[in-house]
């Protein structure tokens, strides 16, 4: 019987334990079987734990026999054959270490029927290996809808974001205390924190809001949010132009070009942004961290040519749909940063044209003027031309 042991991958690193009953139901979590190889290196003296005895079928019980003799004896070298065999496998593997578990390293095999999570450290004084044995459907099943994240909403189901399964949250509460929580997915509407036990255990996503409402708490993301969509803002372009004279220096008098005259500069405008954004505090992330709504995870300022003209876009990752009030708010605090933030900083930013330097501002005080979302942005594009209007 061949065996394929791959190290684990992305959330997989969550099933190297043991799961709560509801998680355990869910993703068909059979047993546990640990084992050591003895002071000599070369025993294997193992014990079995039921989980779900009623998964526990023969059919199990003989391929898995088939898969731990498959690890021990088959070929020389096999992992499961003694602490030297299992030292020189893992010194021959890479990214198989499990995050904030000491020496343990995760692979996973996988049959038609059954998955299997084993635990490995060759290390004397401990048990060496932990094997947890899954139904593969019901694990794989749980694992794609896991995939699509925790989500926090308030008492009227409005997103406030979304982390990954596995991901942490911070209660504060009214009396100036907080508290950090694991965070496992169970289905779209519940999440389970913790270990399913004490005081919050398993929650309806709503029902937990309420709650928190209730007692004046407040919930955010410890782990990074989820990027749930992007969205893009889009805006006029002004160049200022300075002319050099037959001296070769700059007049004092420039004037006022749009974003048509833009268009022809679009990759040196584009290396601009790129500088404005290395600087400390400008990349997309602190930039998002410069308004209060933890939906927004990110705010990369870009431009785009469109029907011969230059556009500026503010292109924005959201872990979460915005409400019509937020997405306000948020174009509200775009044209502040076009106009006394970020964009001030670029205006001082001088590029070279022909005959001159130009200076480029996502701003303008003119009656004209528009921070509009895509849907809007199209609208205006069909209103200035009833032609095609690809982009």
């Amino acid at each position: 019987m061949q065996i394929n042991l791959k190290p684990w991958n992305g959330n997989e690193r969550l099933y190297f334990y043991r799961q709560s009953q509801q998680l355990s139901g869910q993703t068909g979590q059979i047993g546990m079987l640990r084992a050591d190889f003895d002071r000599d290196g070369n025993g294997f003296f193992s014990t079995w734990e039921d989980i779900r005895s009623d998964l526990k079928t023969d059919d199990f019980k003989a391929e898995f026999d088939n898969v731990i003799n498959a690890l021990r004896f088959e070929e020389d070298g096999t992992p499961l054959g003694g602490r030297r065999n299992l030292s020189a496998f893992l010194s021959k593997q890479d990214g198989s270490l499990l995050p904030n578990d000491g020496e343990w390293h995760g692979y996973r095999a996988d049959t038609d029927k059954y998955s299997y999570f084993f635990r490995l450290k060759p290390q004397a004084g401990d048990y060496n290996v932990y094997a947890w044995c899954y139904k593969r459907g019901r694990l794989d099943d749980h694992m794609a809808r896991a995939e699509k994240g925790i989500r926090f909403i308030d008492s009227g189901y409005n997103d406030k974001f979304t982390i990954s399964d596995g991901g942490k949250i911070r209660i504060h509460f009214s009396d100036g205390t907080s508290d950090e929580k694991t965070c496992r997915y169970i289905d779209d509407t519940h999440v389970q924190f913790g270990d399913g036990s004490g005081a919050y255990g398993l929650q309806h996503i709503c029902e937990f809001a309420e709650r928190l409402e209730n007692i004046g708490a407040a919930v955010e993301p410890v782990t990074e949010p989820m990027v749930m969509l992007n969205a893009r803002y889009y805006c006029p372009l002004k160049i200022a132009v300075f002319e050099r004279d037959e001296y070769g220096d700059l007049e004092e008098d420039g004037y006022d070009l749009d974003g048509r005259y833009a268009a022809h500069y679009e990759e040196e405008i584009k290396e601009l942004l790129k500088k404005e954004h290395s600087y400390d505090g400008c990349d997309p992330k602190s930039m998002a961290s410069y308004q209060d709504n933890p939906k927004v995870l990110a705010a990369e300022w870009n431009v785009a040519e469109i029907r011969g003209t230059l556009y500026g876009v503010i292109n924005v990752d959201l872990a979460a749909p915005l409400s019509l009030s937020e997405e306000k708010e948020l174009k509200a605090w775009i044209t502040g940063q076009n106009s006394d933030g970020f964009g001030e900083g670029l205006e001082q930013q001088e590029f070279e044209i022909d005959g001159g330097e130009a200076y480029v501002s996502f701003w303008n005080s003119g009656d004209d003027y528009f921070i509009k979302n895509e849907t809007e942005f199209r609208q205006f594009l069909n209103n200035q031309s009833m032609g095609g209007m690809m982009f």
